[in-house]
């Protein structure tokens, strides 16, 4: 977390140490490699949150018994999403999103802030796209937990982190995970959608 803070303020300007991190997402390479990571989780005594199709493939996420230590805080959930027919990533760490403070706005005319995009204007303008200097940096608007992502990708041998990406959001992810179920959002996962996969 040090090393990618550290990225963010030296690229960017951008300084996330006074944010919350709200989780990490975990990629898996194979469905194999996902329902394998599900039951770990498990046996770790995770809490399975939701797990969900979207996009064409189930996304889990899990909240930590013990919620995991960085230099100046904690991350208590893992977003974990099974790979895509097409999938393109390796195994490993592939991003992590941080929760922007809610605007005047936000607080004034929203009971749930990923339903509005004022503190993700504000990043915006106070971080333009036009500072893009390596990599990519996107404003991926939706209905529901619009978000700016960083995907970090450049030349330089010593960079650790390339295609790894940095999320911001108006929200945490369990406060959308609770809006989706008591709204009924879930789309479920198809009863055999495990069947081909070797235990």
């Amino acid at each position: 977390m040090e090393n990618i803070q550290l990225l963010l303020k030296t690229r960017y300007s951008i300084d996330i140490s006074k944010l919350k991190v709200d989780h990490i997402c975990y990629r898996c390479n194979t469905k194999n490699e996902y329902v394998n990571m599900k039951e770990h989780l498990n046996n770790y005594g995770a809490t399975l949150l939701i797990e969900s199709m979207i996009n064409g493939r189930p996304i889990s996420t899990f909240k930590f018994v013990h919620s995991i230590d960085y230099n100046n805080g904690t991350i208590p959930l893992l977003e974990l999403p099974c790979p895509s027919s097409n999938n393109k990533y390796k195994t490993g760490l592939q991003h992590i999103e941080v929760v922007l403070p809610a605007s005047n706005t936000d607080q004034q005319q929203h009971m749930h802030p990923f339903l509005d995009n004022t503190s993700l204007d504000e990043f915006i303008r106070r971080n333009p796209l036009s500072k893009n200097l390596y990599g990519s940096m996107t404003y991926n608007k939706k209905a529901i937990n619009s978000d700016v992502e960083i995907v970090f990708s450049d030349e330089e041998e010593e960079c650790l982190f390339d295609q790894m990406s940095v999320k911001f959001h108006a929200s945490s992810l369990e406060n959308v995970i609770k809006y989706e179920i008591e709204n009924d959002m879930v789309k479920h996962v198809p009863d055999h959608y495990f069947d081909d996969c070797k235990l």
